[in-house]
C-alpha cells in the first residue's frame, strides 16, 4: 500500500469517529446538518440555473460530496468548491 492511501485511510477513521462523538454527544446537530445540507443542494441547483440561463457550463454538479461539504462547512464550503473548480478549470 502507497503512504498516500494510508495516511488518507487513517484520516477518515479518525474524522469518522470524530463524527460519530460529536452525534453522540449532540443529536440536534445530525438535524442541523441536513438542513444545511438541503439548503447547499439548493444553493447549487440556483447557481447552476443561473449559470445555464447565461450560456455558461454548471461548474458543480450534485452528489454526495459536494452536498456533505455544504452540509458540514455550509455557505464557505459552497465557495470552496467553486474556488477550486474555477482554479481547476482556469488552468
Amino acid at each position: 500500500m502507497s503512504h498516500r492511501l494510508i495516511l488518507l485511510s487513517i484520516f477518515g477513521i479518525v474524522f469518522f469517529l470524530v463524527f460519530l462523538h460529536a452525534i453522540k454527544n449532540r443529536p440536534d446537530y445530525l438535524v442541523l446538518l441536513g438542513i444545511r445540507g438541503l439548503l447547499s443542494y439548493v444553493l447549487i441547483q440556483l447557481i447552476n440555473y443561473m449559470c445555464s440561463a447565461a450560456h455558461l457550463p454548471a461548474l458543480i454538479l450534485s452528489n454526495p460530496l459536494t452536498l456533505s461539504a455544504g452540509g458540514l462547512l455550509g455557505f464557505p464550503g459552497i465557495l470552496l468548491l467553486y474556488a477550486i473548480k474555477l482554479y481547476f478549470y482556469s488552468f
